[in-house]
């Protein structure tokens, strides 16, 4: 009897021992799971982290590139502006058709050119090509402006007379200085049109086309027989007959506004100034 009764309290003692280490088990275990987890809200945490940070490396990067481009293309801007700047310092001043090629269209020298203000002998042709060889002609062809109400047109347009050793002195100073050669007389001599008298006109912003040219004395208008404008617009020539110009006389040249008449800038010409 006695024996009976250690048997069921060593079993008793043998299951309460089994218990206990099932418990500790299933609660190590439960431990274990808890840690390896990370709780939904610090996992999403750490996800939106690292998203912000892949985020920002591009940004980055992309800034980065921004500030090369953007550097690469305001050094290539600089270069340009650079190389457009030496292009035109280095550029000859565009001039009329005349002073560009040999004339053949109704040129007839008089008889008689030394009846005409302008005539040149051969000293003066050959003083002609020496001043435009050394580049001395400057403004003393330039005409100056009496009036405008052109507004930056008119501020910025220049006015030059062709008298006939002006056209020598600037074909001399372009044929020197684009093909490294001093013209003779004869070529020279060539350019000489004792029919036509020249205004040639620098204008801005490509208006050329757009305006008109009128030149008047003692009352008179005297329209250009002829007219040529550079294909850029930036140079306007107009070609009046001698025989309609009383060279004793001043007289005024206008530009015009086509579609505006009343807009329009003046300059004067006193003839017998502007002869060498």
């Amino acid at each position: 009897m006695k024996t009976k009764g250690m048997i069921g309290v060593l079993i008793l003692t043998v299951c309460f021992c089994f218990a206990v280490v099932a418990a500790a088990v299933i609660y190590t275990l439960g431990n274990s799971d808890t840690n390896s987890a990370a709780p939904p809200d610090l996992k999403e945490s750490q996800t939106a982290s690292a998203e912000t940070m892949v985020k920002e490396a591009v940004e980055t990067k992309e800034s980065v590139k921004t500030k090369e481009t953007a550097a690469k293309e305001t050094s290539m801007k600089e270069t340009s502006i650079n190389e457009t700047s030496v292009k035109e310092t280095s550029k000859v001043k565009e001039t009329s058709p005349s002073t560009e090629a040999t004339q053949t269209e109704g040129t007839t020298i008089s008889s008689n050119p030394s009846s005409y203000m302008y005539d040149v002998t051969d000293d003066k042709i050959r003083a002609a090509i020496d001043e435009g060889k050394n580049m001395q002609q400057g403004h003393f062809f330039e005409l100056p402006q009496t009036y405008s109400n052109l507004g930056s047109i008119g501020e910025y347009m220049n006015a030059f007379i062709d008298t006939p050793y002006s056209i020598i002195s600037t074909v001399a100073q372009n044929r020197y200085i684009s093909e490294d050669r001093v013209i003779g007389v004869d070529e020279a001599a060539a350019f000489i049109d004792y029919n036509k008298l020249t205004f040639s006109f620098y204008i801005s912003d490509g208006w050329a086309r757009l305006l008109g040219v009128q030149l008047s004395q003692n009352g008179k208008e005297i329209g250009s027989v002829k007219t040529y404008n550079s294909t850029d617009g930036g140079l306007k020539v107009s070609y009046f007959s001698v025989k309609d110009i009383d060279f004793s006389q001043p007289a005024t040249i206008k530009v015009f506004d086509k579609s505006k008449p009343n807009e329009y800038a003046e300059y004067a010409v006193q003839f017998s100034k502007y002869r060498k």
